[in-house]
């Protein structure tokens, strides 16, 4: 599904991910530095914990993929998958394993109202 989020993005390094370096990334998540949930065959949410780039001991879970299958997309799969990582991301901050929880929007993505579940607007970024 990894491989299925890349193509369908509009960024161009995502369309041809490497097998090998994805199996180091999600060996170091599954390792204790993310969280992955899936929906077998349907959809996923992966993040994983970086430090900021501002600040080594201030860190930060990022949400790398929110995928779901076209066919599954008029489904709660989507919520249910952002409910469980939500609530893991939560049980990091009061474990202070992280201060912070970012999630991301590629242009390709649906208008997800972030500030509907506490998040604040931070920053956008653009590539060229």
């Amino acid at each position: 599904m990894i491989q299925e989020f890349g193509k369908e993005s509009k960024l161009e390094h995502l369309n041809n991910l490497k097998s090998d370096y994805l199996d180091g990334l999600f060996s170091a998540i599954f390792a204790g530095l993310g969280i992955v949930y899936i929906e077998e065959n349907k959809g996923l949410i992966v993040g994983i914990i970086n430090p900021s780039v501002w600040n080594k001991d201030f860190f930060m879970l990022h949400e790398l993929a929110w995928y779901v299958r076209p066919e599954y997309r008029s489904t709660p799969i989507g919520y249910r998958l952002f409910k469980e990582y939500m609530k893991k991301a939560e049980e990091l901050k009061v474990d202070g394993r992280i201060q912070a929880i970012v999630m991301g929007k590629l242009a390709s993505s649906p208008d997800i109202k972030y500030n509907k579940f506490g998040f604040d607007k931070l920053e956008e970024s653009w590539i060229k």
